[in-house]
């Protein structure tokens, strides 16, 4: 997945775009509501001049793309079962980082894994409901990056 042409407007998508292109070939519902999160925070733009009208149309497309190709996939037809895998994703992701961080292991895949953690965060926390453990996590997300 390439997302090499995002218009200049729309640069604070380029982390979900990101995470979502990292888990194209491996999880196609990690990267549809990372794509939705960013097609979602990109219709919020007040000015849409053309080339980000296209942009977003393009996300669109990929991501009616993703739903007919994944049209037996329940967590992508239905976002009551989507978003609580989303979230279980993220708090595995964030396990495995904290575990690798608790041994020492301060490389850039344990970066790389709190970053996608706390990107799948951030999009879980789009939606209405979000449980306790993600509340708590982003409770001290923002506590860390505030020192």
């Amino acid at each position: 997945m390439n997302f090499s042409n995002v218009p200049k407007e729309l640069v604070n998508l380029n982390v979900f775009l990101r995470c979502a292109s990292d888990h194209s070939a491996t999880n196609p519902i990690i990267t549809y509501y990372c794509l939705l999160h960013a097609f979602q925070k990109g219709l919020s733009v007040t000015q849409k001049p053309p080339h980000v009208k296209a942009f977003l149309t393009s996300l669109m497309d990929k991501l009616e793309e993703l739903k007919k190709n994944n049209s037996n996939c329940e967590e992508i037809k239905n976002e009551t079962v989507g978003i609580p895998y989303v979230e279980q994703y993220a708090l595995k992701l964030y396990s495995a980082a904290y575990q690798k961080d608790m041994n020492s292991d301060f490389g850039p895949a344990t970066v790389k894994l709190f970053l996608s953690a706390a990107t799948l965060l951030d999009v879980v926390s789009g939606a209405e409901e979000v449980g306790d453990d993600v509340s708590y996590l982003l409770l001290i997300r923002r506590h860390t990056s505030s020192l």
